[in-house]
């Protein structure tokens, strides 16, 4: 649970960011954050570097602060113990902070799934889910799914899940980063998909296939379209093949991984059978189509996204008074 906690911090689109204008620059400008967004966590080490320089320290102390945040995962300034008192203190009084959000709830599955609730500093609430799985040799791994996270892994290792944002997709190109892209598709034409994603409504499905072969073109980076099967609504053989004639447009380098739908209490949806999941599996087999089911795990947990979530925030989010302005560092 300590690395989930450690691992849900620094926004994801920022580290995308930061690695993006490594790769475009050899020596990329330095940015600190605005006076009134001063958190430690996020900032890389070239940033760190300029940090303890604007404090009168020497470049080596961000290379100290960088080991401390994401090395040794450090909760508090105070607990900086490799930084001289003095550069702490400064640190705080200047109203810097590290900026791990606390755990709010934890809930466990039979089969080890957790589900962990991060709050911040708005009260809103965010979820990650940590679902160990036995790779077939008797070891096990932990796959994290996160809302956010630290910039401490490799892109290769990441998966950028989306509904759908007109125009960020191509955008997203453009960085030619070396991430794969999941695109929650759950409907093989576009009246079906507005039913189940109302947003479906501003990306047409024919607009969002071209963004996500222009991504596949740009970075060589399978795409992955997930299917959430609906019992009697989307999991019909029918819908299978045409989903099938969709992909097919694609031409190579795409997946699609079927997910039957976890039950929530409330939901007019209902999860299918597991003969429909195999029959519409077997159909687009046949078509040729790369498929997987995804293991359902931590059913008695609420571990479908958001589940947990919106059991926890029904109420309307208290007011969180905005801090007064941060004085400006001084040059160094």
């Amino acid at each position: 649970m300590a690395v989930l906690q450690h691992a849900c911090t620094a926004p994801l689109a920022r580290a995308l960011r930061s690695r993006a204008a490594a790769s475009i620059a050899t020596s990329p400008p330095v940015r600190l954050p605005r006076a009134d967004s001063r958190v430690l966590l996020g900032l890389s080490e070239p940033e760190l570097r300029q940090l303890a320089l604007d404090f009168g320290q020497q470049s080596y102390r961000g290379k100290q602060l960088h080991d401390l945040l994401y090395k040794t995962k450090v909760k508090e300034i105070q607990d900086f113990s490799h930084l001289p008192q003095a550069f702490r203190e400064s640190l705080r009084e200047a109203g810097w902070r590290v900026g791990r959000s606390p755990v709010h709830h934890v809930v466990s599955a039979a089969d080890g799934t957790l589900k962990i609730l991060i709050k911040l500093e708005d009260n809103r609430l965010i979820e990650t889910v940590g679902i160990p799985v036995e790779d077939g040799n008797g070891s096990f791994r932990l796959t994290a799914c996160v809302s956010s996270q630290d910039v401490q892994i490799g892109q290769r290792m990441m998966t950028i899940s989306t509904v759908g944002v007109p125009n960020t997709i191509k955008m997203l190109a453009t960085h030619k980063l070396q991430s794969t892209l999941a695109v929650s598709l759950h409907a093989p034409n576009q009246k079906l998909r507005e039913t189940i994603v109302p947003s479906a409504k501003s990306y047409p499905l024919n607009a969002l296939i071209d963004d996500c072969k222009h991504y596949f073109s740009e970075t060589r980076r399978r795409v992955t379209f997930e299917y959430t099967l609906l019992a009697g609504i989307n999991d019909g053989v029918e819908h299978a093949a045409e989903l099938a004639e969709l992909i097919h447009t694609c031409g190579r380098g795409y997946h699609v991984n079927l997910i039957p739908f976890n039950p929530i209490e409330g939901s007019e949806y209902r999860r299918p059978y597991k003969k429909a999941v195999l029959a519409f599996m077997a159909t687009l087999e046949s078509k040729k189509i790369t498929v997987s089911v995804r293991q359902t795990r931590g059913l008695d947990a609420s571990a479908a996204c958001g589940q947990l979530r919106n059991a926890h925030q029904k109420s309307p989010l208290v007011e969180v008074e905005p801090s007064a302005a941060l004085p400006q560092l001084s040059p160094s």
